[in-house]
C-alpha cells in the first residue's frame, strides 16, 4: 500500500468513525494535526532505529513549534 492509499484509508475509516464535516467550522485543524504531532513524538520512543526515533521526534517539535507559534499570533493556517 502506498502512502497515499493509507492516508485515504484512514481518513475514510476515521469519517466513519466520527461522522465530522470535513471542514474547518467543525474541526480544529491546528489542534488536531498537534496531537497527531505529539503521538509521533512519543510512539519514536519506542523505535529500535535511534537516528530515525530522533528525527521523527526533532521534526515532530519543529512543525508543533510552528503550529503553536502560528496560533499565537494569529494566523489561520
Amino acid at each position: 500500500m502506498t502512502f497515499d492509499e493509507f492516508c485515504k484509508a484512514k481518513f475514510d475509516r476515521g469519517h466513519a468513525e466520527h461522522g465530522d464535516t470535513w471542514d474547518s467550522k467543525h474541526i480544529n485543524a491546528r489542534l488536531e494535526i498537534k496531537n497527531e504531532l505529539a503521538d509521533l513524538y512519543n510512539y519514536a520512543e519506542l523505535l529500535t532505529e535511534a537516528d530515525l526515533a530522533k528525527e521523527i521526534r526533532t521534526l515532530a517539535r519543529e512543525l508543533w513549534t510552528k503550529l503553536d507559534n502560528l496560533g499565537q499570533h494569529g494566523c489561520d493556517w
